[in-house]
């Protein structure tokens, strides 16, 4: 019986494991995503500090993109850690350069990324509510 048991796992072990590695690199598309989202948020707000109005509007659209964008989420079988990694990692403190960075260092960092304002315009920043979905979609 024991030896019946163990084949019988072994069975369902061996089906599990593609739709096992399927989740898995979902799930790392989705954090690859999530990390491409915050770096290109790294320049957009470091980079609008300096225009309050600019910089103000940008936050509170960044929060409802990672409200709507937990939503989704919640909504998914993905891992519950990526909803903590976006929830963490995308306060704008975490984000943004630190408040004591000197302003010669902000100023090259920005240098840096001499297109993001006119990306911003163009609005070529996708949003991540908009990009999972489209990730899950591929499955």
């Amino acid at each position: 019986m024991i030896h019946r048991c163990s084949a019988a796992l072994a069975c369902a072990a061996a089906l599990a494991a593609p739709v096992h590695a399927q989740e898995t690199d979902l799930a790392a598309r989705v954090e690859a995503a999530i990390d491409a989202r915050l770096a290109e948020q790294r320049v957009v707000l470091t980079c609008s500090s300096t225009f309050p109005q600019t910089h103000e509007f940008l936050l509170e659209a960044w929060q409802e993109e990672i409200d709507r964008t937990l939503d989704v989420l919640q909504e998914t079988a993905l891992p519950g850690i990526l909803r903590i990694h976006l929830r963490d990692d995308a306060a704008p403190e975490a984000v943004m350069l630190p408040d004591d960075t000197p302003f010669g260092e902000v100023r090259a960092f920005c240098a840096s990324h001499p297109d993001w304002e006119r990306e911003l315009r163009l609005m070529r920043y996708a949003p991540l509510f908009d990009n999972i979905p489209d990730l899950l979609a591929e499955e």
